[in-house]
């Protein structure tokens, strides 16, 4: 029995155990395809359910064969009018780093067009190994007549939204200092506009000096950009193209052109203008004095031809100041030493060098109303009491409260209602109180570290919370892939290494910001762009303006000797990015980069720290990216 027994093990089939998941433990159908409008991420196998709204109109640039459903709405036959207008593909050193500078912009020379979903390619010698740089994300809305940039580093990113540009940041490549390509096209491949630039003739290359005098410098590296020089030429032209007559070319505005009007005199001079181009004008001289006769409301250069008269005189006779009936020298001197002036509040003193024409009111205000604000004078509080025969003794009890008011000029005091001081009638000036408004709390198992800087509280670290604040978990992705087509909250941590959360948190897309179950924990919020502005407005006033990257860093942790100062105690960190297009993980050691609560348009707001950098920025940024997050004490 015993060797039957060893026989049948002996040919019993081995048992294999899985110590990785397939994903073959459960069968989820529904639909697989990411393009569908029923797409479904959790799903593992196709059940045909797809559903796809499109055009199915052949002739349409924007046919959709795979569509399930027409809506021939959508259909489009033509192309937007955005051209290439102006590359700045090597900035000069005086202007700083290539990356930090470089820029390809776009003109809308028709009507607003909505940009969504369509891409920026780019190539470098040979246009025809061409590269995908960025897509535009959904809502992407371009009004007419209007610029924007596309660039290839965060940092360019930043420089040209803080000039108020409309700026998109590329996901792959850059603009080529050997020449290259910049092509737009919409979402089905069809190409709105290309141009293929060369750093070399035929294209304007060198720069443009008379007699030593540099008028136009390179777009090669010395300053200028390469400029279309009218949006309505054929940009595939080399000649209608030239070096920017300004440094650093114009981002975002009309090109520069050496020609306009050089008459100083004239109402149109061009300070930029080299050459005259015969525009000038003049129609903005005439009399520009409000009492005479001739009075010009248009003028805005007077050319002394104003004719002042008596209001006195029946035969418009000029006027004879010193009443001699003589129009003679003492008038003339009279009336140009006074000329256009008046006593208007009859106390004595010419208007020109009276420091208040009319009377100050007790405010000391020019003609002002008085006091206005209203301000608590007395706090009338009424008590009564009763005896208590069962304890033998006298309750005393609040019976009414009353309060006056009165009208003063000013009132600066404590405006937050949180504050042990809070005056419901103070302007912002004064200074709060709080008992325990900084407190320290712990979320999600964690207890973290705060800090107070000026008003508000903030957390010393960044959070790392696995759940919402109604305890709802917040999905954690780490499928590269997957990542980059989410439009929900999500989490992760860096590298997808737990072991950096306990030094850099974890990151989140602002999905999960954005969320109505909130990122941080009650009582707290993720902060507002303006609570961010709030934040550096006050490290500025401290003696920190344009540094206050370096304040704000923690004094380790940075790479390339990039560490702060942390002069206040929030120490910001290098948590690096998750990017959107890819799911990869860039920059830990060297950016710091945290969400706001505010949107911008189809991004939102957020703030970066550099390793390489002293100042704090502002950016906006695609809703799918991974950033840190800081949690704020809520105001009220």
């Amino acid at each position: 029995m015993q060797r039957i027994l060893l026989a049948l093990l002996l040919l019993a089939p081995a048992v294999v155990m899985a110590n990785e998941d397939d994903g073959s433990c459960a069968n989820i159908p529904g639909c697989t395809d990411p393009a569908a409008d029923n797409y479904s991420p959790d799903a593992t196998s196709d059940d045909g359910s797809c559903i796809i709204t499109g055009c199915t109109d052949p002739a349409a640039l924007n046919y959709e064969a795979s569509a399930t459903v027409a809506d021939n709405d959508l259909c489009y036959y033509t192309l937007p009018n955005i051209i290439v207008n102006e590359i700045h593909y090597n900035p000069c050193a005086a202007q700083g780093d290539d990356f930090d500078w470089e820029f390809a912009e776009f003109y809308n020379a028709g009507a607003e067009t909505d940009i969504s979903g369509y891409e920026v390619w780019f190539a470098f010698s040979n246009p025809t190994s061409i590269s995908l740089a960025m897509t535009f994300p959904e809502g992407t809305v371009i009004p007419a007549d209007s610029y924007f940039l596309v660039v290839p580093g965060l940092v360019a990113q930043s420089n040209y939204e803080a000039m108020g540009i409309t700026t998109f940041l590329m996901d792959n490549g850059y603009w080529s200092n050997g020449g290259g390509t910049v092509q737009l096209q919409d979402a089905y491949g069809n190409i709105v506009d290309a141009v293929t630039y060369d750093d070399a003739a035929p294209w304007p290359s060198q720069e443009i000096s008379v007699l030593g005098n540099v008028l136009a410098a390179s777009p090669d590296g010395g300053c200028a950009s390469l400029e279309l020089i009218a949006t309505d030429l054929n940009n595939d032209n080399p000649d209608n193209w030239q070096n920017s007559w300004v440094d650093n070319g114009t981002p975002g505005a009309a090109n520069s052109s050496a020609f306009g009007c050089t008459d100083g005199q004239a109402c149109n001079y061009s300070d930029q203008a080299l050459f005259d181009d015969g525009t000038c004008n003049y129609d903005c001289y005439g009399c520009t004095y409000p009492e005479a006769t001739n009075y010009d409301e248009t003028a805005t250069i007077d050319d002394g031809t104003c004719e002042v008269y008596s209001a006195q005189d029946t035969v418009c006779t000029p006027f004879d100041n010193n009443g001699d009936n003589i129009v003679g020298i003492g008038d003339l001197i009279d009336l140009l030493a006074r000329f256009g002036d008046s006593d208007l509040d009859q106390d004595g003193i010419w208007d020109s060098q009276d420091d208040c024409v009319g009377a100050y009111d007790t405010c000391g205000v020019c003609n002002g109303p008085g006091p206005q604000v209203l301000a608590i004078d007395t706090i009338i509080i009424t008590y009564d009491s009763i005896y208590v025969e069962a304890i033998d003794d006298w309750l005393t009890y609040e019976l009414s409260r009353d309060t006056l008011l009165h009208l003063v000029c000013e009132n600066p005091g404590c405006t937050d209602p949180l504050a042990d001081n809070f005056d419901p009638y103070a302007e912002e000036g004064g200074t709060c109180y709080y008992a325990d408004f900084c407190y320290t709390p712990t979320f999600d198992g964690y207890t973290y570290d705060v800090v107070q800087i000026g008003d508000q509280c903030w957390f010393a670290e960044n959070l790392q919370t696995t759940t919402y604040a109604d305890g709802t978990a917040i999905p954690e992705v780490t499928d590269y892939g997957t990542w980059g087509g989410l439009s929900s909250g999500a989490r992760c941590d860096y590298g997808n290494d737990a072991g950096n959360v306990e030094t850099y948190g974890r990151l989140y897309n602002w999905y999960a910001v954005d969320d109505d179950r909130g990122l941080c924990p009650v009582g707290w919020h993720v902060p507002t762009d303006g609570e961010w502005t709030d934040l550096e407005d006050y490290i500025a006033a401290q003696g920190f303006a344009g540094t206050e990257g370096t304040a704000l860093k923690s004094t380790t942790g940075w790479l390339g000797g990039g560490n702060g100062t942390d002069d206040f105690g929030f120490s910001g960190l290098p948590g690096g990015l998750r990017e959107a297009s890819n799911g990869n993980f860039y920059f830990a050691g060297s950016y710091g980069l945290w969400w706001s609560m505010s949107p911008n348009g189809p991004n939102a707001w957020s703030r970066y720290l550099f390793y390489d950098n002293v100042i704090f920025h502002q950016a906006g940024n695609p809703p799918r990216r991974g950033f840190s997050v800081r949690c704020l004490r809520d105001a009220e």
